[in-house]
């Protein structure tokens, strides 16, 4: 808003979602998950579970920000319908929208990790990996992840609705691209070839000793002085 400093900061003090969207920003970016692992191959029990809890270790970092975003910007909703000026609309319930769903993707993909490691039973027998795949259906996750999803949707819609051609709609709609959900598939994967041992007897044969002349030359006899 072109006001002075004072009268800005009084307009942010009268609305909590103001409050609270100003305090998100200065939170900082919020990231997605990064670089998410897709492919679980299931060789033996040990090295998969090891697999498993370590691409968890990703949520498990991203998580505690996402719940700190998104309770910072829950404090807001109180006063959201109060909020007239459509840019303080956009981009509250633009922010709320896309924290939801960055904590849902996370959070889910960590719960359906946890799955992995004790219920998952392929139903191919021939089939040996399980691969994670971006899905709407949040139904194997806890049921506080619909009711979730249910309200990222309800704001980032709105967004694009009361705001069609603007930025806010853009970033609205990418959001919704990708879902906020996972989901198990069983597929295939060639295991790793035994190694074979080196000819020649075995050993570290990349640096070897020269060999000794076998038929050294005869040493010249001492002269007699």
């Amino acid at each position: 808003d072109y006001v002075s400093q004072r009268e800005y900061r009084k307009r942010i003090n009268d609305n909590k979602a103001r409050m609270s969207l100003v305090q998100a920003a200065t939170f900082g970016e919020s990231n997605q998950l990064a670089a998410p692992r897709f492919r679980f191959p299931k060789f033996d029990e040990a090295g998969f579970v090891r697999s498993v809890s370590q691409a968890q270790q990703a949520s498990a970092v991203l998580q505690p920000r996402m719940d700190r975003l998104y309770s910072i910007l829950k404090e807001g909703e109180l006063d959201r319908e109060k909020e007239a000026a459509p840019r303080w609309q956009a981009g509250y319930d633009l922010a709320i929208g896309r924290v939801i769903a960055a904590m849902l993707r996370s959070k889910s993909y960590n719960e359906l990790l946890a799955i992995a490691k004790t219920k998952l039973k392929f139903q191919d027998p021939k089939n040996n990996t399980w691969e994670i795949r971006p899905s709407e259906d949040l139904s194997e996750t806890s049921s506080l992840n619909e009711r979730l999803a249910a309200k990222a949707n309800r704001y980032l819609n709105r967004v694009i609705e009361d705001h069609p051609g603007t930025p806010w709609a853009l970033l609205a709609k990418r959001e919704l691209s990708t879902p906020f959900g996972w989901k198990w598939r069983e597929s295939f994967t060639a295991p790793p070839k035994p190694r074979t041992p080196r000819q020649g007897g075995g050993g570290n044969r990349r640096n070897p000793q020269p060999k000794q002349n076998q038929n050294p030359k005869q040493l010249r006899p001492i002269p007699k002085l």
